[in-house]
């Protein structure tokens, strides 16, 4: 079941990237996760990565601009709840980072047309990586956070607005990382939101793993994103507990938002799920897909735990 609700995105779908994008599309998606500096760089085998970027989350929106300080400080109707981009990411992100302890070092993936932010951003724990590329709504910007597991280590995930996950979370984190398990998620699932869309996502933006070998994320992100780009991805679910097929989240255009966790729904999920997965989920949940899930990760690992909170 889990392979027809996500159908997995791998070496098929790389090798068709290979042989049919053309020298002008690989060329825009190498700059999309081209770095062109490293500032203040923090080697480290415990990094929490996240990603600035300064774009609506979806095509219907309009851009802050022009992009300065004065402006992103200013309400706008391209950002969550109608508030400044600087309180909805800048503040938490600042005031986050004095939270991180040791041995994690913080990498922030930096626009470049935020460049102007690198003053307010200088911290002894704080690693710049300035991209090539500004973003196209979210996509490449949200993905950029997951460039770490083109290394070894300990990689956390996070979102600029909540860079460090709570107590009891961290807690799990912990548990996870002395466990045979290669990677941890933080569940509440469901199913479909209000405008029927199918919102379940295998795994969720926000993710802890351990890399003893690198993955091969980058090429498989511009392959991913080509195929958006020329509509070859699947955009509606299909399972017997659903009355019709529903849209799935994000996957209407190739660059809005939810693409990311997407991407690793049918692509991460599956490399994971061999080694073990660690699962923190609501015990009040009420999903359908849930138990296909638990199903699939028993059958591909003894490592695989799930716990209940």
């Amino acid at each position: 079941m889990m392979k027809q609700l996500f159908p997995p995105f791998g070496q098929y779908h790389l090798h068709r990237f290979f042989q049919e994008s053309v020298a002008e599309e690989k060329l825009l998606l190498n700059r999309m996760f081209q770095v062109v500096d490293i500032l203040n760089q923090q080697p480290s085998d415990f990094v929490v990565s996240t990603s600035l970027y300064c774009k609506p989350h979806d095509p219907e929106n309009y851009p802050i601009f022009p992009l300065t300080v004065e402006e992103i400080r200013k309400p706008h109707t391209s950002v969550r709840h109608g508030n400044s981009w600087w309180q909805e990411y800048m503040e938490p992100l600042l005031s986050g980072v004095e939270r991180i302890p040791d041995p994690w070092s913080v990498r922030i993936h930096l626009a470049p047309d935020l460049i102007f932010l690198e003053s307010y951003l200088r911290h002894p724990r704080i690693e710049l990586r300035i991209m090539c590329h500004n973003s196209e709504f979210t996509m490449p910007g949200m993905l950029w956070r997951y460039l770490p597991l083109n290394e070894c280590g300990v990689v956390m995930a996070r979102g600029a607005d909540s860079i460090w996950p709570d107590a009891g979370t961290y807690k799990h984190i912990q548990a996870m990382l002395k466990s045979d398990a290669m990677l941890i998620r933080r569940f509440r699932p469901r199913d479909r939101d209000a405008d029927g869309l199918c919102v379940y996502r295998s795994i969720p933006g926000p993710l802890v793993i351990k890399l003893n070998n690198p993955l091969n994320f980058t090429k498989m992100a511009k392959a991913w994103l080509w195929h958006g780009m020329h509509g070859l991805l699947p955009t509606e679910v299909t399972a017997p507990f659903f009355e019709k097929p529903l849209p799935k989240l994000g996957m209407s255009h190739w660059a809005r938002y939810g693409q990311d966790e997407q991407m690793l729904s049918h692509w991460l999920y599956y490399v994971a799920a061999a080694k073990g997965i660690y699962t923190v989920i609501d015990k009040t949940h009420q999903s359908q897909i849930w138990p296909f899930d638990q199903e699939y990760l028993e059958s591909r690992s003894p490592h695989s735990t799930t716990v209940l909170v």
